[in-house]
């Protein structure tokens, strides 16, 4: 996937989160002990981790699991 395709549905998924009241973050360091290279998403007004503890989620997944809390 290039680049510009990443970017699209890294920004995808994060609007996608925000719309069921989620947020979609993604652990910017390269070097920690548990970065996956993808998502997880956190209830905003709990602070709590919902899916993705280890920032495992994909775009997609993020896009199934909204499709799953509809």
């Amino acid at each position: 996937m290039g680049e510009k395709q990443e970017r699209a549905s890294d920004a995808k998924a994060r609007r996608i989160a925000k719309s069921v009241g989620l947020v979609a973050e993604k652990c910017r360091s390269a070097y920690h002990w548990n970065n996956r290279g993808g998502f997880r998403l956190v209830d905003p007004y709990l602070n709590v981790v919902l899916y993705g503890v280890d920032f495992e989620l994909s775009a997609g997944e993020v896009i199934e699991i909204r499709n799953d809390r509809k």
